[in-house]
């Protein structure tokens, strides 16, 4: 199966499956917890994440005795699959950390994240209901579903609110363009996604010095 990249020759799905796919081709990535570790760093596009912060991300203040060495493990499987697709660069170690050196449009959620913002920007109404269902349309599922890592449950509370708040808008939109049974159909998905929220919250007071990933802003320089 072949997957739309937009021209990107590797990107990473997380709104469902954590999927890397290479050139159109998805690559078969072993262990949650491999995967756990590819989505953290692909939640960082271009940004490199120190040794440290890769573990407290993964295991809360509650690292096993070989954490290093199990980082160590899983980013060299990542890294071997790149390479067998012609793409080893594509995961970077600096002294700053490793980092996954592609665009944040190479990951669903950063396109997630682009298209709902040009949906708020957006005057006509017909075109903003098409880019909130083009960003609502990427997700494939529960996000992060088959990934394991101490930051998955509060990330994904996080990424579930911005769908919440996206699926409103556009029931919002389908509203004034005078669409009410498609508006019924976004009230059917608010209701399940509002339940998936509310667990996430409740997970994420239980952690509350744990802050999501993908939404922070830092600089390289300060790592």
């Amino acid at each position: 199966m072949l997957y739309a990249t937009d021209g990107a020759p590797v990107q990473v799905a997380i709104l469902g499956p954590v999927r890397l796919v290479t050139d159109g081709r998805p690559l078969s990535v072993p262990r949650a917890q491999t995967r756990g570790m590819l989505a953290l760093l692909a939640l960082e596009p271009g940004r490199p994440l120190p040794h440290h912060a890769i573990i407290e991300a993964m295991w809360a203040g509650a690292p096993p005795e070989k954490a290093r060495a199990q980082v160590h493990t899983a980013l060299s499987v990542i890294r071997g699959l790149l390479a067998t697709a012609g793409h080893a660069d594509a995961l970077e170690s600096t002294r700053y950390g490793y980092c996954l050196a592609i665009s944040p449009d190479s990951v669903d959620v950063g396109r997630f994240d682009r298209l709902t913002a040009a949906a708020e920007r957006e005057l006509d109404d017909g075109r903003a209901a098409q880019l909130w269902q083009e960003a609502l349309a990427l997700f494939q599922g529960e996000p992060l579903t088959d990934a394991a890592g101490a930051y998955i449950a509060t990330t994904r509370a996080g990424i579930g609110e911005r769908r919440l708040l996206a699926i409103e808008k556009l029931a919002d939109v389908e509203l004034r363009l005078g669409h009410h049974a498609r508006v019924a159909a976004d009230i059917a998905s608010l209701t399940q996604l509002l339940r998936v929220c509310d667990a996430g919250v409740q997970q994420r007071h239980q952690r509350s010095g744990q802050e999501p990933f993908g939404k922070r802003s830092h600089c390289c320089s300060s790592l």
